[in-house]
């Protein structure tokens, strides 16, 4: 009995060293494409940056990542694990592939109106992304890193003019200006690209953002993924763990969302750097946005959930330096095991703006909610191979 036993754990520990083996040589392979891509672009400098990603490059950095989701929640003995089934429902709920058709639900297809042009407001990111779209760096040469226009906008005029406005993302704009600017936006072909905002107020352009974000098809952070943010609050601070617990999830965002996200939160931790003076602090602007950007399937959120949620974006917002993970100088394959980044220097911005924020002076004051890990001196974390489980799978017609 004790040799079935110990046969039986030398093959699960082969198992897990040949899925830790091909792991690697995978990891391996996609590096060396996104090599092979930066040399075909002529730069040596964006290699491993996600805006030169293949499919197969993010696929890769997804499975990689619910690798360690699974054994970390193994460790800490939470239900449900992460799957690569999570990866198509994704797909199918923000549009990147068609849902399936069942028979006792069938409608009659309706005929689209070739002269109506495409809208951007309540349309899914992944669709308008393709048509009205802006490069995150203001570049000419196309990467992934793209937000709707409408964002782009909106996220500008707020940093150069609205950090310090009080009550900002809380006041509420005109109904009637937030319907022109809805107008403005939806319409082809410039959809709102270069529009000066003149006659508008910070906090029409502020709740207009705001409403749109609302009004997403799926929310920023999927309801797939909802009951995954809130397990991984509960995981432990200490050593950077709860840190590499929401990096690896948000790595599994689809690429529109992820990106948008990231600039959200930048915008949220440059809003709250001046909290003293627009009373915006990183738990006030949680409050007013998890219920827009992080909800359940079912319509019906119990009071401790709403405050979980609330936690979940005020613990991101911040960390918002250790969630960069489609930067320019990031490389998120280098940054899967890595439990603290360092902090970038921010670049001081002059002109409109007046915002002088260096590194680590966007701090406020600690409000209510669970503790944060500011800390330079976090110690790396040893990778988090699973041991209990076998490598996840992941089917390669996966298409973000």
């Amino acid at each position: 009995m004790s040799n079935a036993i110990g046969s039986k754990r030398s093959l699960h520990r082969s198992h897990s060293l040949v899925a830790r083996k091909n792991e690697t040589s995978a990891l391996t392979s996609r590096v060396a494409s996104t090599m092979s891509a930066g040399s075909r672009r002529g730069s040596t400098e964006e290699v491993g940056w996600y805006g030169i990603f293949s499919q197969e490059d993010i696929d890769a950095l997804a499975v990689a990542a619910i690798q360690r989701l699974r054994a970390l929640f193994v460790l800490h003995g939470f239900k449900p694990l992460v799957t690569p089934d999570v990866l198509k429902q994704l797909q199918e709920n923000c549009g990147y592939i068609p849902p399936k058709k069942k028979w006792w639900k069938w409608k009659k297809p309706v005929k689209e109106d070739k002269d109506k042009n495409d809208k951007v407001m309540t349309v899914a990111l992944c669709k308008s992304i393709e048509y009205a779209s802006m490069a995150c760096e203001n570049e000419s040469t196309f990467n992934l890193r793209r937000i709707p226009i409408l964002a782009y906008e909106c996220i500008n005029f707020l940093k150069a003019n609205g950090l310090k406005s009080n009550g900002i993302f809380r006041v509420n704009g005109s109904e009637r200006r937030m319907a022109q600017l809805a107008t403005v936006f939806d319409a082809g072909p410039k959809y709102g690209l270069g529009f000066s905002f003149e006659g508008y107020t910070v906090y029409d352009v502020a709740d207009f953002l705001k409403r749109y974000i609302r009004g997403l098809p799926e929310p920023l952070l999927t309801t797939e993924l909802y009951p995954f943010f809130l397990k991984c609050l509960e995981v432990p601070v200490e050593g950077g763990a709860r840190i590499k617990a929401f990096r690896w999830l948000i790595m599994l965002l689809p690429p529109s969302h992820l990106i948008l996200l990231e600039q959200m939160l930048e915008l949220f931790s440059l809003v709250a750097g001046f909290a003293e003076t627009n009373q915006m602090t990183s738990n006030n602007l949680a409050r007013i946005f998890s219920p827009n950007i992080l909800k359940p399937k079912s319509d019906k959120q119990a009071l401790e959930e709403f405050q979980s949620c609330s936690f979940v974006v005020e613990f991101m917002i911040e960390n918002v330096d250790q969630f960069s993970i489609t930067s320019r100088d990031v490389r998120p394959f280098e940054i899967l095991d890595t439990s603290y980044m360092a902090k970038k220097a921010r670049k001081e911005t002059k002109g409109n703006t007046n915002v002088a924020a260096s590194s680590g002076s966007l701090g406020v004051a600690p409000t209510a909610g669970p503790p944060s890990s500011q800390s330079n001196d976090v110690p790396p974390l040893p990778s988090m191979a699973p041991q209990a489980d076998p490598a996840p799978t992941v089917d390669r017609k996966l298409s973000f």
